[in-house]
């Protein structure tokens, strides 16, 4: 499960596409993406409470690209095993990306299936503050 944020977010999900186009992976991969979400999350309830209980027991994990274009880098927040998993993906490439405690004052998509059960992680414009560890929701 992939959803994201305007138009940075939209280059990552088409990123996304073309890459795993033709991959052969052991699930089903489906990205999405959001609307409203300034509207009380009304794109990521509606498809959370869309889903049959089998489609979200199968939903492994939920990828949000959120306000990617803000920052002065990428930061990511999340379930700490797929924080820590991405921070050591991306630094064998030579990428920097900051963990952090998550969203002070906001929420974003993920959060309808947070409340499901489903893992999250989310990735963001990193703030020059935005270096505190990773922690589980």
């Amino acid at each position: 499960m992939v959803a994201e944020k305007k138009s940075p977010g939209d280059v990552v999900l088409v990123t996304l596409t073309r890459i795993l186009a033709d991959a052969d992976l052991p699930f089903t991969l489906r990205i999405v993406p959001f609307g409203s979400e300034e509207s009380w999350l009304h794109g990521g309830r509606f498809y959370v409470q869309s889903l049959s209980d089998e489609e979200l027991e199968n939903t492994k994990a939920m990828l949000n690209f959120d306000a990617l274009s803000s920052g002065t880098g990428v930061s990511v927040f999340g379930d700490k095993n797929l924080t820590e998993l991405a921070s050591t993906a991306v630094a064998n490439a030579g990428v920097d990306v900051a963990s952090t405690r998550g969203m002070s004052g906001g929420t974003s998509d993920f959060a309808n299936f947070r409340n499901a059960g489903v893992l999250f992680m989310m990735f963001l414009a990193a703030m020059p503050h935005a270096s505190t560890p990773s922690v589980a929701p």
